[in-house]
Parts: C-alpha cells; sequence; structure tokens
C-alpha cells in the first residue's frame, strides 16, 4: 500500500540484482579459493582469466535482473487488497 506499480517492480528488481551480484561475489571468492586448493594439492595449474571474471559477472548480473523482470510485473499488476487478503 502507498507505492507505485513502477515502484513495486523497481524494488524487485533492484531486490534481483543486489541477490545476483552477492551470488556472482561469493562464486568468484569460491573459485579463487578452490584454485589455491587445486594448485597446492596437484601439479595442475590453474589460471583464472580476468576477461572471463568480468564477463561471468555480468552474466550473472544481468541474467539475475532480467530473471526478475517477470515476478516483478506480476507483483506489481496484484491488486494490494487481494495480495493482503491471500495472507
Amino acid at each position: 500500500l502507498g507505492m507505485s506499480k513502477l515502484q513495486i517492480a523497481m524494488t524487485i528488481t533492484k531486490e534481483a540484482a543486489l541477490i545476483s551480484f552477492l551470488g556472482v561475489s561469493l562464486g568468484i571468492a569460491l573459485s579463487y579459493l578452490l584454485k589455491f586448493f587445486v594448485t597446492s594439492t596437484m601439479t595442475l595449474e590453474v589460471e583464472i582469466s580476468p576477461h572471463l571474471l568480468l564477463l561471468t559477472m555480468l552474466v550473472g548480473m544481468i541474467g539475475g535482473t532480467i530473471g526478475a523482470l517477470y515476478p516483478a510485473v506480476k507483483a506489481a499488476s496484484v491488486d494490494p487488497v487481494e495480495a493482503l487478503n491471500y495472507e
């Protein structure tokens, strides 16, 4: 109550972008952690390219944000009285 449909959709989209950013950041941190584990226990050399790292971040962020557009529009179109009545 009190938010326009655009504000509701933008709030959900921003939350999805934040979750995507956190997921991408955690994934990158884990990949570096696994890189050090693999290189210290095996003779295998693992290299993480900065270009691929940037591409991974972009794809993750864009994918997560685009993936939230449909639920955001759907949530914005729900009547507030029906949404409160459902709970």
